[in-house]
């Protein structure tokens, strides 16, 4: 049976890293590789690794200076010496038999990628809108509903054939939707995907994971033009589903940091950006309007008047009416992937 390399990147998770190690090192298929690759972490996260790593001579342990999740993963990759790859987050688990119901599956449809649904704390989360299967004539289809964000591009959803991978790496100026950009890149070098039924793989969600995507996001709305530029260079075909995409998110951006009560200086400097800012106006050249909500379309009109004041207007009678809560879900929805990001 063939190895698969399980890479972990972990920085700060003392709290949820026993339960994470512990999924792995009990899987029923034993022919594992756990790579963990602790990137600066100032808790307990090196000292629990070391413990695990001390009993288990499939781990390999890698300590580096924090360089972030992917600097994490690109070493991770480096040292991988599987047929096959998974990732883990730290904070996840997997169901004991997970990664043989994945191998099985990847050997017997002879794919170069298996995807399968998964629980986001307990409940099922499926992919509805996806085939179970995609050929290297069919797999545009399956690009565009990543593009567009109708699939959510989760790298730890995936088990990926490292053949494939080749010279790919995570993008290292890339803070958010890191995992999108990889998966699109090297769908480049894929024959076929297929997708399991089933889900076992454990996403850990709470209120501060929330948090902390948002914060990260509100920080640098420029890097939402960065991952356009990233995936227009990829797949400039589909170039309109993109910008569709990050203009809608440009929206439900300003709209969360009011409704989470930013301060007002800070809203205004990203409201001035978004009026000023090239990138985003020759993003406005070419989308699809019939995709974007009725609220985005307001904002867009908002930021192409620079009329911040009614902007704000507009979304103090939103919270009145309760129709905030609808972009609330569809925001939380979205930074499921982030985590780290996206």
């Amino acid at each position: 049976m063939p190895k698969v390399s399980i890479i972990v990147p972990i920085y700060n998770m003392e709290n949820y890293l026993n339960r994470c190690l512990d999924s792995i090192i009990n899987q029923t298929y034993k022919d594992i590789e756990i790579i963990l690759v602790n990137d600066g972490s100032k808790d307990n996260s090196l000292k629990i690794c070391k413990e695990y790593a001390k009993n288990d001579k499939r781990i390999i342990l890698i300590d580096q200076k924090n360089g972030g999740v992917s600097s994490a993963r690109n070493n991770g990759l480096d040292k991988a010496t599987g047929e096959y790859l998974a990732f883990v987050d730290p904070d996840d688990w997997i169901d004991k038999d997970g990664i043989e119901k994945m191998v099985d599956f990847a050997l017997k449809q002879k794919c170069d990628i298996a995807f399968f649904d998964y629980k986001i704390n307990d409940e099922i989360q499926k992919s509805e809108k996806v085939n179970l299967e995609y050929t290297k004539e069919t797999k545009d289809e399956f690009i565009k509903l990543l593009i567009s964000g109708e699939v959510p591009g989760y790298l730890w959803r995936l088990l990926i054939k490292k053949d494939i991978i080749k010279k790919s790496k995570f993008k290292l100026d890339l803070p958010m939707a890191e995992d999108l950009v990889f998966i699109l890149e090297i769908l480049n070098n894929v024959n076929k995907i297929n997708k399991l039924e089933d889900a076992f793989y454990n996403y850990f969600l709470t209120e501060n994971s929330i948090t902390r995507g948002s914060l990260k996001y509100k920080k640098n709305l420029h890097n939402t033009f960065l991952l356009n530029k990233y995936i227009n260079k990829l797949y400039k075909e589909h170039e309109k589903i993109a910008n569709t995409k990050h203009i809608s998110e440009i929206g439900l951006y300003l709209l969360k940091m009011h409704r989470d009560g930013y301060d007002e200086k800070m809203i205004k400097e990203e409201f001035d950006f978004l009026v000023n800012d090239k990138k985003y106006k020759e993003m406005k050249q070419n989308y699809d309007q019939d995709k974007l909500s009725k609220i985005d379309k307001n904002i867009m009109k908002f930021i192409e008047k620079n009329n911040y004041n009614q902007m704000i207007k507009y979304f103090e009678k939103l919270i009145k009416k309760s129709v905030l809560e609808y972009k609330i879900n569809r925001i939380k929805n979205r930074i499921r992937g982030v985590k780290n990001e996206f």
